[in-house]
C-alpha cells in the first residue's frame, strides 16, 4: 500500500514537470548514479567523509554549530510553508501530508527543548503557526484513537503537544511579573497537561517499572520519552512558581525526584532499550541533570522535612550515586564524546555534594553511638566485647553470617 502511494506521488511529479523535461529513464539514471557514489571513493576521500560525518554527529549540543543548524531548519520550515494549515494545502497524498506534519512537529519540539536547555529564546513561535486541535483527526488534538499505534509518529505528535505547553510556560509564566497572574496561568497549564496525559492511550503510558513491562525495546524507549516529556512540563510549570530557585518547594522536589528516578532506571536498563526517539544521553542531560540540580539545591538548603527525609532521602542519594558512577566510569558516555565534558562537570559537583553529605552523616552517627561515660562502654551493643568476633581468626568468609553480623552494627541502623 505504501509503495503504491509513493508511486502515485512520483507520478504527480512527472505530470507536473511536463513532457520532454524529465522522464523515467532520467530518474533511474540519477538514482543509479547516486546509489554508486559510496563506491567512487579513494583512501583520502574515505578519511575526509568519515571526519565530516564524525564532526557532524559528534557536535556538542551547546555549540554554535548545533544552534546554527537548528536556526537553518526553522527558516526552512517557514520558507516551505510547513507552519501553515497543511490539511488544505492542495491535493497531496495523505502519507506526504502526515510526513510534513511530523517534520514540523519534530522541529517545533526540538526548538523548544534546545532553547530551554541552552537558556535561549525559541525561534519558532506558536502565534505564527497553525495548530488545529478541534477534531479527532487533527494532528494536534488531545484525543487519541484507542487503537493508535505507538511509533515515531505518535511520539513526535506527543512531543509537539508538550512543546506547545512549554512555550506557554516560557512566554506566559516566566514572562509574567505579577505572581497572582502567574499562579492562575500555571493552574490552567497544569490542568491541560494532566488532561493530555489522561487522554493518551493506556499502552502509551509508562505506569510501572520498565522491567515489568512486556513491551519491545523500541516501544519501551518511546514510552520512557513520553513520560519524561510529560513530567518535564510539570517540572517547568512548578519551577516558574518558585520565588527563589535556590529554595524549591515540595511539589517541585517531588517531580524532580520522580524524573531522576526514571532517568536512573533507564540508565540501569539501557541494555534493554533501543534509542528509537531521542538518545539516552540526551535524556540524562536534559531531564536528569535538571532534576538533579533541584534535588542538590534542596539537599544543600536542608529543606527536606524529617518525615520526607526518612522516606525519600536514602533513595535520592542512591539515585544520585548511580548517576555519578555511570558517567564517571564511562558506561554511559566515553571521554572522547563531545558531550562528556558537560556531563562530567555536573557529576563532579554532584559527587562532591554526596561526599560531604555522607561524611557529615557518618560523623553524626558516630557521635550518637559514642558512649558518653565509662558505664556505657559495657553496653552489649556498643562495647568492644561484642565485636571480638571480627578478629582475623574468626573471619573465614563473607558469607550470609557475615552480613547478618554486620547488620547489627549501630552505624548500619537506618535511623
Amino acid at each position: 500500500m505504501f509503495t503504491h502511494i509513493c508511486l502515485e506521488t512520483i507520478g504527480r511529479v512527472l505530470l507536473r514537470q511536463g513532457e520532454g523535461v524529465i522522464d523515467a529513464k532520467e530518474i533511474s539514471r540519477c538514482l543509479f548514479y547516486n546509489s554508486r557514489q559510496p563506491l567512487l571513493t579513494t583512501s583520502h576521500t574515505i578519511l575526509e567523509e568519515y571526519s565530516a560525518q564524525f564532526d557532524h554527529l559528534n557536535a556538542r549540543w551547546e555549540s554554535y554549530e548545533s544552534w546554527r543548524r537548528l536556526g537553518d531548519l526553522s527558516s526552512s520550515l517557514f520558507a516551505l510553508g510547513y507552519h501553515q494549515q497543511l490539511e488544505s494545502s492542495g491535493p497531496i497524498p495523505p502519507f506526504l501530508r502526515s510526513l510534513r506534519q511530523a517534520a514540523f512537529a519534530c522541529s517545533y519540539s526540538a526548538d523548544k527543548n534546545v532553547s530551554i536547555f541552552l537558556g535561549r529564546p525559541p525561534r519558532i513561535s506558536r502565534k505564527f503557526c497553525h495548530f488545529r486541535q478541534l477534531s479527532l483527526d487533527a494532528y494536534y488534538s488531545y484525543d487519541w484513537a484507542a487503537d493508535s499505534q505507538l511509533d515515531l509518529f505518535a511520539d513526535t505528535r506527543w512531543a509537539a503537544l508538550c512543546a506547545i505547553l512549554k512555550e506557554e510556560i516560557i512566554v506566559e509564566l516566566f514572562g509574567e511579573e505579577r505572581f497572582d497572574n502567574r499562579v492562575e496561568k500555571a493552574s490552567r497549564i497544569q490542568n491541560t497537561a494532566e488532561l493530555q496525559w489522561s487522554s493518551l492511550p493506556k499502552h502509551f503510558r509508562l505506569d510501572m517499572p520498565m522491567k515489568s513491562c512486556d513491551r519491545s525495546a523500541a516501544e519501551l524507549d518511546l514510552m520512557l520519552g513520553i513520560k519524561l516529556n510529560y513530567l518535564h512540563v510539570l517540572f517547568l510549570q512548578h519551577l516558574a512558581l518558585v520565588r527563589r530557585v535556590s529554595e524549591p518547594d515540595t511539589q517541585l522536589r517531588n517531580i524532580a525526584q520522580e524524573i531522576l528516578s526514571l532517568v536512573v532506571e533507564a540508565v540501569l536498563f539501557k541494555d534493554h532499550l533501543v534509542h528509537s526517539g531521542t538518545s539516552l544521553t540526551w535524556k540524562v542531560v536534559y531531564y536528569g541533570l535538571a532534576a538533579a540540580g533541584v534535588i542538590c539545591l534542596s539537599l544543600l538548603q536542608n529543606q527536606y522535612s524529617l518525615e520526607h527525609e526518612l522516606a525519600a532521602a536514602p533513595k535520592i542519594l542512591r539515585d544520585l550515586g548511580v548517576l555519578v558512577a555511570e558517567i564517571e566510569y564511562g558506561t554511559l558516555v566515553y571521554k572522547e564524546d563531545a558531550n562528556y565534558a558537560l556531563l562530567a562537570g555536573a557529576t563532579q559537583t554532584i559527587k562532591n555534594i554526596l561526599d560531604n553529605i555522607s561524611r557529615s552523616k557518618l560523623d553524626q552517627r558516630r557521635l550518637n553511638v559514642q558512649a558518653p561515660d565509662a558505664t556505657a562502654q559495657d553496653d552489649p551493643e556498643l562495647g568492644s566485647a561484642s565485636w571480638d568476633l571480627w578478629g582475623t581468626g574468626n573471619l573465614q568468609d563473607f558469607d550470609t553470617n557475615f552480613w547478618l553480623m554486620l547488620a547489627e552494627h549501630p552505624l548500619t541502623f537506618n535511623t
